[in-house]
C-alpha cells in the first residue's frame, strides 16, 4: 500500500473514532451528582405531572411542606423529579430548596404539641387533600396530637409514629374555622330549603341522615352553627343541615340561589377538585391547578 493510501486510511479511522466517541458521550453523559440528589420542598399544594407542562396528565400531588428528589435542572419553568422510580414534573415556581425552606411557610394556626378530638369517624391521609391515600380511620372521640402544620382546612397530626393529615372540619379543640359545633354564628329564626336536603345528627357529612327534607320546606333555626352547617329543629329533634341549600339563613358559605353567583371569573388559591355537583359526594371531573 502506498504512503498516501496509508495516510488516507488513518485519517478516515481517526474521523470515525472521533464521531463514535462524540455520539456515546452525548447519549450516556450522566447528570451531575448535585442534580441527582437535590431535595426540594413544595411551597404550596401542587400537581405532579407526566411531562413538563399543564397539558400533561396529573399522576400525583405534593402537599405544602412535603419534599421530593429533583433529578435535574429547571426546564422552561418545570423541574424533573423522581416519583416511584420514574421521572415526573412539577412547576418550578412551587418548589424551593430544602435548606431554604422556612417553617413559617406552613402557615400554622395551631401550636405544635397541642391536641384535638375527632367529632366523627375521620380519615387520616398521607397528604393534605382528598386525593391522598387513607392511612388510618380514627374513631369518633379520638384524641390526636397536632404538629402545628396546616394547609388550608387540613391539619397535620402525629399518629402511631406517622405524620398524617385530617380535615379540621371534624376536629374540636383545634384552631380552625368551623371546627367547633358550639359556636353561634347566626341568630335563631327560620329558613327555606332550596333543594331536597338531608338533615343529619351532627354537623358533617360523616353523621347519619335522620330525615330528608323536601324542597321548599320551612325549617326553624336554633341559632347554632358549625362552619357551613346550621342546626334546626325538626319534629321535636335538633338536627343539622348544610346552609348551602337554605334560603333566608345567615351563612358564610352563601345559599345555592345567592345573587352573588352571577357570571364572572375567579382564581383558584390551591389545587382544587371540580365536581359534577355541589357537594363532596359528587364525582371529581377535573383537578384545577393553583392559580
Amino acid at each position: 500500500m502506498s504512503f498516501a493510501a496509508r495516510m488516507l486510511r488513518r485519517s478516515a479511522t481517526a474521523v470515525a473514532t472521533a464521531g463514535l466517541v462524540f455520539s456515546v458521550s452525548t447519549v450516556v453523559a450522566p447528570l451531575s451528582e448535585s442534580a441527582r440528589t437535590t431535595e426540594v420542598v413544595a411551597t404550596a399544594g401542587v400537581n405532579i405531572r407526566s411531562g413538563p407542562g399543564t397539558q400533561y396528565s396529573i399522576v400525583g400531588g405534593l402537599a405544602r411542606g412535603r419534599s421530593i428528589q429533583a433529578v435535574g435542572q429547571d426546564q422552561n419553568g418545570w423541574t424533573p423529579v423522581s416519583l416511584n422510580g420514574r421521572q415526573r414534573w412539577i412547576a418550578s415556581r412551587y418548589l424551593t430548596a430544602k435548606d431554604q425552606y422556612s417553617a413559617s411557610a406552613s402557615s400554622s394556626a395551631t401550636s405544635s404539641g397541642s391536641t384535638a378530638s375527632t367529632t366523627t369517624a375521620l380519615n387520616a391521609r398521607t397528604g393534605a387533600g382528598l386525593g391522598y391515600r387513607v392511612a388510618h380511620v380514627l374513631p369518633r372521640g379520638t384524641k390526636v396530637t397536632l404538629t402545628g402544620r396546616s394547609s388550608g382546612e387540613w391539619r397535620q397530626i402525629s399518629h402511631r409514629g406517622q405524620n398524617l393529615w385530617v380535615s379540621s372540619r371534624y376536629l374540636s379543640g383545634a384552631s380552625s374555622g368551623g371546627s367547633s359545633s358550639s359556636g353561634s354564628a347566626s341568630s335563631a329564626g327560620s329558613a327555606t330549603t332550596t333543594a331536597v336536603l338531608n338533615a343529619r345528627t351532627g354537623a358533617g357529612m360523616g353523621y347519619r341522615v335522620s330525615a330528608v327534607l323536601s324542597r321548599g320546606a320551612k325549617v326553624s333555626l336554633t341559632g347554632r352553627s358549625s362552619g357551613e352547617w346550621r342546626e334546626i329543629t325538626h319534629q321535636g329533634r335538633k338536627l343539622w343541615v348544610s346552609s348551602r341549600y337554605l334560603s333566608g339563613a345567615s351563612s358564610s358559605s352563601g345559599s345555592a340561589s345567592s345573587a352573588s353567583s352571577s357570571a364572572g371569573s375567579a382564581t383558584t388559591t390551591a389545587v382544587l377538585n371540580a365536581r359534577t355537583g355541589a357537594g363532596m359526594g359528587y364525582r371529581v371531573s377535573a383537578v384545577l391547578s393553583r392559580g
